[in-house]
């Protein structure tokens, strides 16, 4: 098994994150980080939710042959981006849920007119056959 302490120094700093956000992050105190950093060893449950605070897969820590990409977007940026995602997507559900609406209305007035011209086709026709 790797040292924790270390790779997570290692990995906080290949993703240009601050380790007193990353602390944040975890919800903890920047002193505490720096004192877990130091351990060689850590428990499976803050091995796992730092695992889930960088994106990197447990098994990360224990397989001395895998690497992360250290060119990926760092953390905060991809957050960034798929907030912005998000928004984008938001906007269109709603331009969409508008779009329905218009179109519902717009049958709701075809069907009143088609039903009105309906009625007058009738009456003109009972009109016609009373005449006769």
């Amino acid at each position: 098994m790797k040292h924790i302490g270390n790779e997570l120094n290692s990995l906080l700093s290949s993703r240009r994150i601050k380790k007193k956000d990353f602390a944040k992050k975890l919800g903890m105190s920047d002193v505490n980080l720096s004192k877990t950093l130091k351990k060689e060893s850590v428990s499976a449950v803050f091995l796992e939710r730092i695992s889930i605070a960088l994106g990197v897969p447990i098994t990360f820590w224990f397989d001395d042959m895998m690497t992360i990409n250290t060119l990926s977007i760092p953390s905060n940026e991809k957050e960034k981006s798929l907030q912005q995602e998000v928004e984008q997507c938001d906007k269109e559900i709603h331009y969409l849920k508008d779009l329905l609406l218009e179109k519902e209305r717009t049958i709701q007035i075809l069907m009143q007119k088609y039903e009105m011209e309906d009625t007058q086709m009738a009456a003109e026709g009972e009109k016609k056959s009373r005449k006769k």
